[in-house]
């Protein structure tokens, strides 16, 4: 068994949590799904979600892969 700690992304302010866990969940699988290893999706998923929760509303908030991947997050 291999355990990692892998530390949390900072809390930014928090506008709206509804979907936070669907947002790490979906973005997990899909960037795991991709190639990207265990790691490496999880730290992708947390700074996701921990961005999408900076806004009001499930529909606001998205990144594309290729955004979340380059940083481009507020």
């Amino acid at each position: 068994c291999n355990i990692q700690h892998v530390p949390c992304t900072p809390q930014p302010r928090v506008k709206n949590s509804v979907g936070a866990g669907a947002a790490l969940l979906s973005s997990f699988t899909h960037l795991y799904i991709r190639g990207r290893s265990p790691r490496e999706s999880l730290e992708l998923a947390q700074q996701f979600a921990a961005h999408k929760i900076q806004f009001s509303g499930g529909a606001e908030g998205f990144l594309s892969e290729t955004e979340l991947v380059n940083g481009q997050i507020i």
